[in-house]
């Protein structure tokens, strides 16, 4: 060990390659580590710088197209605007309209309803139908032969001693119907106790019923009764006596008289 006082020992040359070895790489790793930061340093700002000049370059590209384009977009804009604008008012019109419509058609049926029960009620007397039900007819048969009545089915059919009968040239409601019941008490009231028949064209129906003209006791027709009274239609297919009781039928209806045709 040095001791004060007495001269340093001077090293061997294996001193010094050791302190060489020991102190030369620390520092050459140390200038090494500087020059690396150095040189980092200096490509990092050079990279932040580049990356800086290319979003400027990207904003004022993004800024021009934008400046250009704007016009362009108010225009669109302001057109889908107007397009919304008249669209709605359009629409407001088109549903006032068919509102208005809608009123005016309901006001005016309403209108004609009105004038239409009050010209029916103050009808002159000579067109207001009959109250009392007709008695006489053109059609007469005091000669036909007569048959016992059984039954009436309605306002149409009855049982008789010659079978059941469907009358010819008149066609009642069905059961279920308007105006059945009224058909089928007249029927009742006209055939009491015996008819009498004359044949037409055919003799029976397709349900086997036989067909006859239909007379009451005295020789008046029902069929024609029943037509003029407004609770049956005629038969229009066939029959010596289809064209009458058609005409029958149509005055009744224009008359409004009976069941049906009130």
């Amino acid at each position: 060990m040095y001791q004060y006082g007495r001269p340093r020992p001077r090293p061997s040359s294996s001193s010094w390659l050791i302190r060489w070895l020991r102190i030369v790489p620390r520092r050459k790793f140390r200038l090494f580590t500087a020059a690396f930061r150095r040189w980092n340093r200096t490509r990092g700002e050079e990279l932040r710088d580049r990356a800086r000049h290319e979003v400027d370059e990207l904003r004022a590209d993004t800024r021009d197209r934008y400046e250009k384009a704007r016009p362009r977009i108010l225009r669109a804009l302001h057109a889908a605007r107007l397009r919304a604008v008249w669209t709605w008012r359009f629409t407001v019109r088109s549903m006032k309209l068919t509102a208005s419509v809608i009123a005016s058609t309901i006001l005016f049926a309403a209108i004609a309803a009105i004038v239409f029960f009050v010209l029916r009620d103050d009808s002159s007397p000579d067109s207001a139908p009959s109250a009392e039900p007709i008695t006489s007819t053109t059609l007469t048969c005091e000669h036909c032969p007569e048959f016992a009545v059984v039954r009436v089915i309605d306002g149409d059919t009855l049982d008789t001693s010659a079978g059941r009968i469907r009358i010819y040239g008149a066609d009642t409601p069905e059961r279920g119907e308007p105006c059945f019941n009224e058909a089928t008490d007249e029927m009742r009231r006209l055939a009491v106790g015996t008819i009498r028949g004359e044949r037409g064209h055919r003799t029976v129906d397709p349900y086997d019923r036989q067909l006859y003209y239909t007379y009451t006791s005295s020789g008046q027709s029902i069929d024609e009764l029943l037509i003029r009274n407004g609770l049956a239609e005629a038969w229009r297919r066939d029959g010596q006596h289809r064209n009458l009781l058609i005409d029958l039928e149509n005055a009744a209806r224009n008359g409004r008289v009976g069941c049906l045709w009130n």
